[in-house]
Parts: structure tokens; C-alpha cells; sequence
């Protein structure tokens, strides 16, 4: 069974946790950052892990 947290720093198990996620019924799902690069946190975010849910 998979964790009902996804921690890690690798961006491309994200958008799949979060597709897992809404599949399950979940329509808000919280994210956050615990390190100090908040920014480069959000930049991954848009940039990547968003835009690979757009797809």
C-alpha cells in the first residue's frame, strides 16, 4: 500500500502521488515545503510538478 504522505525530493514521484491522490476522491490535497528554499520549492512547483499534471 502506498504512504498516505509523500515526502521526498525527487519531483517526478509528485505529480504521480497527486494524481493518486484525486483518483481516491480527494479534491484538496495540502502541500508543503519543510527546508529553508521555499522559493525554489514553489518555483518546482509551477515550473514542473504543475505543469506535469497539466499534461
Amino acid at each position: 500500500m502506498p504512504a498516505a504522505v509523500q515526502c521526498g525530493d525527487d519531483p517526478d514521484a509528485h505529480p504521480e502521488a497527486l494524481t493518486r491522490f484525486a483518483k481516491a476522491g480527494f479534491d484538496i490535497v495540502y502541500v508543503i515545503q519543510i527546508g529553508k528554499d521555499q522559493q525554489g520549492f514553489f518555483d518546482v512547483y509551477r515550473m514542473k510538478i504543475i505543469a506535469d499534471l497539466r499534461t
